[in-house]
């Protein structure tokens, strides 16, 4: 690949995020009423390492690690602030999340949530959503505590979040192997409630698919399926959680266990639902076209999706 380079990280490296390490803030309103921020920077990534327990930091421009650091056991999912601040990381045997300051890169806190935390969303008011196998979890990221954790008899794949239409945007699944796209008002989370989306629509079920390397059939995402609710398992060699991208506002795209779907969050609907021939491991979007690019590593594919931007 042109301009590519290999850079050495922990052991099954499962989820990576970026950010601005000096972040210079720019913010517009639109005519139709939204609001767009662009954060630039020096751009830097965290890469969580499910394998030995820590995360990397590295300078994308000079493609070197900048620190490694010990986090709880088996991180697999990662979600960092606006600011370039803090990162948090759900460490899924332990059931705790980590918060990690990006600017020492040290461990400033870690606090139990609950079960075994698969996924994570951040809103710009600091307040951090985590899901899992059988709970979605509040924090207050500002002194790190637990305000409100609901219970529910699916599993949490991943999370995504629209500060402009309020909603959280959850990827399930239930102990039959279906999958679903919810969508939930996060000011009806309530501490011991029963987890009650707004909406929710069955957009896929586990299914299975060839591994190009293996030539072996494989089952999507169900490393954090295996086992109980009391007892999950991960399996190293399977993706992590399907991966969301909130878009524009209003559009989410999400993975799915055979494919994606693209769902109107403000007015709770699915656009589309679109079989893959393996599964979709990550998603980017570029705003100046409006465009989608998927990844299918099993397959060596790269789908490119036209999404509806502002306006369309």
């Amino acid at each position: 690949m042109i301009g590519s380079a290999k850079v050495s990280v922990g052991a099954n490296p499962i989820a990576v995020a970026t950010y601005a390490a000096s972040p210079v803030t720019n913010t517009t309103t639109s005519g139709s009423g939204y609001t767009t921020t662009i954060i630039s920077g020096s751009v830097r990534a965290i890469v969580a390492n499910s394998g030995s327990n820590t995360v990397t930091i590295l300078n994308t421009v000079t493609d070197a690690p900048v620190a490694t650091v010990t986090v709880g056991n088996q991180p697999v999912a990662l979600a960092v602030g606006s600011t370039g601040g803090s990162a948090y990381v759900a460490n899924y045997t332990d059931g705790t999340v980590t918060q990690v300051n990006l600017t020492t890169n040290a461990v400033t806190n870690t606090i139990a949530v609950g079960g075994k935390p698969t996924s994570l969303a951040l809103t710009s008011a600091g307040i951090l959503w985590v899901g899992g196998v059988g709970f979605l979890t509040e924090v207050n990221t500002q002194n790190m505590t637990v305000t409100a954790t609901e219970t529910t008899s699916k599993t949490l794949l991943s999370l995504g979040y629209s500060d402009q239409v309020g909603q959280i945007v959850a990827v399930t699944a239930d102990s039959s192997g279906n999958v679903y796209d919810d969508q939930l008002n996060p000011a009806n989370v309530t501490p011991g409630g029963t987890y009650t989306p707004a909406n929710s629509v069955a957009v896929s079920s586990i299914g299975t698919h060839l591994d190009a390397s293996t030539k072996a059939d494989v089952r999507a995402f169900t490393g954090i399926l295996v086992g109980t609710s009391t007892s999950p398992v991960i399996n190293f060699n399977q993706p992590g959680g399907p991966p969301v991208v909130v878009y524009d506002a209003w559009v989410a795209v999400t993975a799915t266990p055979t494919g994606f779907t693209i769902t109107d969050i403000a007015d709770n609907y699915v656009f589309d639902s679109v079989a893959t021939p393996s599964p979709v491991t990550a998603i980017a979007v570029d705003p100046n076209l409006n465009v989608a690019y998927l990844t299918m590593p099993d397959s060596n594919l790269i789908w490119t999706i036209p999404l509806p931007g502002l306006g369309n």
